[in-house]
């Protein structure tokens, strides 16, 4: 574990492709208005660079946005709901990491249900840009009732990724 907080979650894991990080993000809602959800993605960036965060960055995030109507090579067609305000300060987030939304290439669905039961896609599986050919699949799995809150909430989002094993003479 490199770093550990109510919204975020950053390991370090000693993998044969190399040090692989894995972030976990629960983001801000746009309704905490956008200066919130700028300076949330900021202060994530800002501990990405303090953990000398470098290769190998996958990111699992509860997003709070919509993405895949201005696409890139961060963002996809697929599924694609329109770009909100929050949106455009996370896809400028997986831009800069060089990182892209496997579901937003791969499909997917969606992965929360409102209270209301409106079904969007809120949730991301983010990999290295150059990981984009190794990615064989992108799904959303079955909603699973929640007990304790007595109702759906977000779907798992998973992405598959075959990644060959470094050679010992390519390791540094």
């Amino acid at each position: 574990q490199v770093h550990a907080s109510p919204r975020r979650l950053l390991l370090r894991v000693l993998a044969v492709v190399g040090d692989l990080f894995v972030l976990a993000v629960h983001g801000v809602s746009i309704s905490a208005g956008l200066d919130a959800v700028r300076a949330f993605w900021e202060e994530t960036r800002q501990l990405l660079v303090e953990a000398k965060v470098h290769e190998h960055l996958v990111v699992l995030a509860d997003a709070f946005c919509r993405l895949g109507s201005v696409t890139s090579d961060a963002v996809g067609p697929v599924e694609a709901d329109p770009q909100c305000a929050a949106g455009e300060v996370f896809h400028g987030f997986l831009v800069d990491w060089a990182l892209f939304a496997a579901g937003t290439f791969h499909g997917g669905g969606s992965t929360f249900v409102s209270s209301c039961g409106a079904q969007v896609r809120l949730d991301f599986v983010a990999l290295p840009r150059e990981w984009g050919p190794a990615v064989v699949a992108a799904e959303v799995l079955p909603a699973h009732f929640l007990a304790i809150e007595h109702k759906v909430d977000h779907k798992a989002v998973v992405a598959t990724v075959r990644l060959a094993a470094r050679s010992a003479s390519s390791a540094p």
